[in-house]
């Protein structure tokens, strides 16, 4: 795995290093003047190649000196909760297909959400930072901690994103999302699509243990996380095939 990244030089001399995500640059990263860029172009270039994620690129990029400590704490706090939960989704869904690195250029975390842009999602600070919160909980084996409004919140609009990047169209992704909220955290957050959603629970419940009986949810029943992988590819097809 590597870190894509692409360089873009200014009109005054210095030159940006950019994320790209699929082939376009997306988020930048930081700024090098002519001398440093000289000296460390290759240097990034390798660790790029090298690097497993975005937060461990950021870390050897503060180890060798090209950005500072605080850059580094601002990066990692805007990048590191939404990878640790984009990364559960990723192996939750993985035999319903490779939803890949987390969009962040689909996600806009901040105050105002008029300025949010076409195809991406708004999540406020303080929800994330709640979400945040609750998912470090889930981490350290808490697993009622799931069961958080914020996280619930956050989790629809990621798992929205997971849904298109299976393919699927902005309405069936909606479902997807909702459907996982509710099976991750407890939480009934809908849209006008609460049939959609009691079918998308009787399809998973019948491909996870061959039956109508409900285990979930995942913040009341850790089994979920297991028993309902096989579950997300039936689900993803059955929103492929028009349950919308």
């Amino acid at each position: 795995m590597a870190v894509q990244i692409a360089w873009q030089a200014l009109p005054e001399g210095y030159t940006e290093l950019w994320l790209v995500e699929r082939g376009q640059p997306c988020y930048k990263l930081f700024a090098l003047a002519p001398k440093e860029l000289e000296r460390s172009r290759t240097l990034v270039q390798r660790w790029a190649e090298q690097a497993d994620s975005l937060p461990e690129f950021l870390e050897m990029m503060h180890l060798e000196g090209l950005i500072d400590l605080e850059m580094l704490r601002r990066r990692l706090e805007e990048h590191i909760p939404l990878y640790r939960m984009w990364a559960k989704l990723r192996e939750f869904c993985r035999l319903a297909g490779d939803i890949g690195e987390v969009p962040m250029h689909q996600i806009i975390v901040g105050d105002a959400e008029d300025l949010v842009p076409e195809n991406a999602v708004w999540l406020p600070k303080n929800r994330v930072a709640e979400a945040t919160a609750a998912w470090l909980s889930f981490e350290a084996g808490a697993d009622v901690a799931l069961n958080s409004s914020s996280l619930a919140a956050v989790l629809a609009e990621l798992g929205c994103l997971a849904g298109q990047r299976l393919g699927l169209r902005w309405d069936a992704a909606m479902h997807l999302g909702d459907w996982l909220c509710g099976l991750i955290t407890g939480w009934l957050l809908t849209h006008g699509n609460e049939e959609q959603l009691w079918q998308l629970e009787s399809i998973a419940a019948q491909a996870a243990a061959g039956g109508l009986q409900h285990i979930g949810p995942a913040c009341y029943n850790p089994a979920v996380w297991d028993v309902y992988r096989p579950a997300i590819a039936a689900v993803v097809q059955a929103l492929r095939e028009g349950v919308s």
